[in-house]
């Protein structure tokens, strides 16, 4: 064996580039301020990019979620006791969050834009900096292999949700702003904002059952705080509570009911649920407009509502199985993540809308999973599986764009192709929560993933 000679006088030796980034690392701890300033460089970009497309189309129109908001706010500002859900039916969310976007109809529609534009940004900005630092070991940081695998797994989704000025980001952030005051053992506060994003969007509820489920009861009054807030005190303030209390109920009918009694919601391709892949493959709804059905079978709809049923109750009981181990609290951070990865995916497949923008809620599954694979501390059983799945999960990704053309994409999405995507990213988290309980139940824990060793 040759040894070179900068070596042999006591020079370091050289590192491959995968190294230098953190693979395999045991233990990484990054300078904050220049991660900040990379991660900034690393948005100017496309953000720069996103403010000229705004500048140039939005005079001509609208981006297209953004304009249902309006036109629903603006009905809603003009007659408080109209009724919105059957004036504007594309409109899918309580009074309580038209109360929060009516201020935006009162300026100019392009600094309007500008605005909600802006906070996604800056949503999305602190979205990243918590989803990694619930992956990252206590008193360290996720290396770069990990940030820019994640930005790049995400980008797609990213610029999905940025082009058509839905909420999702925002929703993401309070998603991942309950996690980490959860993690953190501020409960109240963490209940209080699932809360606050339940009522904007129903399934971040799953959230809340979970952190009742792993014993965190402090959430609940937390909760109950919020829902009053945003369901009652706020909205009743607003427009009056006989109006808000018919406006809730108009909002059930036409979100709810539907759903959960007979899983009719709008199933085309874009929709990735398991429900509107369930209605385009096994009854009657359509795939594309404006008439193109790719159903193998129609079935009744008590049998196909029997199948939805039984597929989700299986969903959460093998949710239920797989996190029913309380988290030490010499735990690493990385389990707590994995498990809330698992509540996120689940959100996404139970939920009756599922559109692609709202699979930016994989960032923090995707981080988790790089973050294991990153980390040679942690145990090396079962990492080819979660390799291959994550492999699987971002091929299916790739073959909902256009590198399959765009009608092609819009048959790949009509076959569930993000959904499986998700449900692949699921099972390596599912694979690697397994292999966490083990190496815990082996007394590992306390010199595993904690150790100080620095790379």
């Amino acid at each position: 064996m040759t040894i070179d000679d900068n070596t042999s006088r006591g020079a370091p030796p050289k590192l491959s580039w995968h190294t230098r980034l953190g693979w395999r690392h045991r233990g990484f701890r990054a300078d904050r301020r220049s991660a900040k300033l990379i991660l900034v460089m690393i948005f100017a970009l496309p953000f720069l990019g996103d403010m000229q497309r705004l500048c140039r189309s939005v005079h001509a129109e609208l981006p297209v979620d953004y304009r249902i908001f309006h036109d629903a706010a603006t009905r809603f500002a003009a007659n408080p006791s109209g009724h919105i859900y059957a004036e504007k039916p594309s409109y899918l969310y309580p009074p309580f969050f038209l109360t929060t976007f009516v201020w935006l109809t009162h300026i100019p529609a392009p600094f309007g834009v500008l605005v909600y534009q802006l906070a996604k940004w800056a949503a999305l900005y602190a979205s990243l900096r918590i989803a990694w630092r619930l992956c990252a070991p206590r008193d360290e940081d996720v290396p770069p292999i990990v940030a820019v695998g994640a930005l790049l797994l995400m980008a797609r989704y990213f610029n999905n949700e940025m082009l058509n000025g839905n909420i999702n980001m925002l929703i993401l952030f309070g998603v991942l702003l309950a996690a980490w005051l959860a993690v953190s053992g501020r409960h109240f506060s963490a209940g209080f904002v699932a809360a606050v994003v339940t009522c904007v969007k129903v399934t971040p509820a799953l959230l809340l059952v979970y952190f009742v489920y792993k014993g965190w009861r402090c959430t609940v009054p937390g909760a109950l705080l919020g829902a009053a807030v945003c369901l009652l005190l706020w909205p009743g303030a607003y427009i009056g509570w006989s109006d808000n209390l018919r406006l809730l109920g108009e909002w059930h009918e036409h979100i709810i009911s539907g759903y959960v009694l007979r899983g009719a919601v709008y199933s085309v391709a874009s929709n990735q649920s398991l429900v509107g892949l369930l209605n385009r493959m096994l009854g009657s709804s359509i795939a594309m407009e404006p008439d193109v059905r790719l159903n193998f079978v129609q079935l009744a709809p008590p049998v196909l509502s029997a199948i939805r049923a039984a597929l989700s109750l299986g969903i959460l009981a093998t949710l239920a199985w797989s996190l029913r181990r309380r988290i030490q609290k010499a735990a690493p951070p990385l389990i707590a993540a994995t498990e809330i990865a698992l509540v996120q995916i689940a959100m996404l497949v139970l939920s009756g809308y599922t559109w692609k923008a709202h699979y930016v809620a994989m960032l923090l599954p995707y981080s988790a999973l790089l973050a294991f694979l990153a980390d040679a501390r942690y145990p090396t059983r079962s990492r080819k599986w979660i390799v291959r799945l994550l492999i699987l999960s971002t091929v299916l990704m790739c073959l909902s764009g256009e590198i399959v053309t765009p009608r092609g994409a819009d048959y790949m999405q009509a076959y569930g192709v993000v959904l499986f995507s998700g449900i692949a990213a699921g099972a390596a988290l599912l694979v690697q929560r397994r292999v966490l309980t083990e190496w815990e139940k082996s007394g590992q824990l306390q010199g595993g993933a904690e150790s100080t060793n620095r790379s």
